[in-house]
């Protein structure tokens, strides 16, 4: 192989249209997968008793930081690519839009984002009580 074959291999495997096509694929699979998970998650409360949980503010602290963080890493994936000039608005909004679903009104995301930081903050916390 020489080099500018292998130069070529690279710019397509590390290249911004393959890699922005796969984050946004990504995103879109996730999003239909919470959508399946959150109608299961609703059917099974139908079946069983229901209840309403009433988030506190260190909750939804939890949910803007990750609403932050997936829009931070978008945006900056975003403006960083060059290949999608003329279509970053509406993949931007895309990606907001589907950000803004998934962290206040997806039930089942809602609740796998605040497990994880708590659980990162359990974690967190041993650490310091062992040292």
């Amino acid at each position: 192989m020489n080099l500018v074959n292998f130069k070529n291999c690279l710019l397509f495997w590390f290249g911004d249209k393959l890699i922005v096509f796969i984050f946004e694929i990504t995103i879109l699979v996730f999003l239909v997968f919470a959508l399946i998970r959150n109608e299961i998650y609703r059917i099974e409360r139908e079946k069983g008793v229901a209840s309403k949980v009433i988030r506190g503010e260190i909750s939804w602290g939890y949910l803007t930081a990750a609403f932050g963080i997936l829009s931070l890493l978008s945006y900056k994936i975003l403006a960083l690519s060059e290949f999608y000039k003329g279509y970053k608005v509406i993949i931007t909004l895309f990606n907001e839009i589907s950000f803004l679903y998934l962290c206040y009104k997806n039930n089942w995301f809602r609740h796998k984002i605040i497990s994880l930081f708590s659980k990162l903050k359990t974690e967190e916390l041993k650490k310091a009580g062992e040292k």
